[in-house]
């Protein structure tokens, strides 16, 4: 209900951060990225309705000449931590490491949001219920190997790995499902800390 209020606390949150000796990582999301596609999509709705509310023009959140344009455009696709991949939807393609960073580096700095590498049904950021299929996830967890890393944190989908409104781990925590359901359509859940001691 105050999607400003979060952009300015994760924006404020991030230098702070830094400061003190640890970091805050913000990941672009689909809702992000289908905003700055297109700021009159429907699901932007609510947030075009609280800006509006709240005097902030448009530009001021999708022009990179403002703090929180600059702030959205700058959101990476994925994030590898230690041996984890972090990315929104976690179905990572089956792309070299160095080549997927070179797309998305690629799509992003032409603004390109709409693009299929982040809006297609088998993106990064929009892919759901892959993690149902073996095959699939074989062959992720496969290619995460052959890239050196364990396995992928994502969130994206509230009842993923057939647990609802919690975290959850499948496939000797290769699979890591963060979404604990925050927004209110479902549930309105306080959220979940995620806390690695190994590996």
């Amino acid at each position: 209900p105050d999607s400003l209020y979060v952009l300015d606390f994760l924006m404020n949150m991030t230098p702070k951060a830094r400061a003190a000796g640890g970091n805050v990582l913000v990941l672009l999301g689909n809702h992000e990225a289908e905003f700055l596609a297109d700021p009159s999509n429907p699901r932007a709705a609510v947030f075009l309705a609280e800006l509006t509310r709240k005097g902030v023009p448009l530009e001021q959140v999708v022009s990179p000449a403002f703090p929180r344009g600059a702030f959205l455009r700058s959101l990476p696709v994925a994030a590898r931590v230690g041996q984890f991949l972090f990315v929104h939807a976690g179905l990572y393609p089956q792309l070299p490491w160095s080549d997927f960073v070179s797309r998305a580096q690629m799509v992003l700095s032409s603004g390109n949001y709409a693009n299929e590498f982040l809006s297609s049904t088998t993106s990064v950021l929009e892919a759901k219920d892959w993690w149902k299929d073996s095959g699939t996830r074989l062959a992720l967890e496969a290619n995460l190997t052959a890239n050196g890393m364990y396995g992928v944190v994502f969130g994206h989908m509230p009842d993923a790995l057939n647990v609802l409104n919690d975290v959850a781990q499948m496939d000797q925590q290769k699979l890591i499902k963060i979404d604990s359901g925050m927004a209110p359509e479902v549930g309105a859940n306080p959220g979940h800390f995620l806390v690695f001691t190994q590996p």
